[in-house]
């Protein structure tokens, strides 16, 4: 796998194929974080700042997030810590 990200160009599912769509924006955000240059790399400025200024994530409540208000969508049950199920 290692190989593939450092050597290879992102593929992505074929919606029809795969049933799996996703849109120009996730791709767009997927690719920056796989890219191959470390300079123009999402986040390589050192902080979490340009992640989180992709449009992809502008959806996203950021302080709710860290102050831990939202409550998840789904929420795994875990019957032992080493659960992996």
């Amino acid at each position: 796998m290692y190989d593939l990200i450092q050597n290879f160009p992102v593929k992505y599912p074929d919606p029809v194929k795969h049933k799996i769509v996703m849109s120009d924006n996730l791709k767009d955000f997927i690719s920056k974080l796989l890219d191959k240059n470390l300079k123009t790399w999402l986040g390589s400025e050192g902080d979490v700042t340009e992640i989180l200024a992709h449009p992809w994530l502008a959806d996203l409540n950021i302080p709710s997030i860290l102050e831990k208000k939202l409550k998840p969508d789904y929420i795994p049950v875990i019957k032992t810590i080493d659960d992996t199920s």
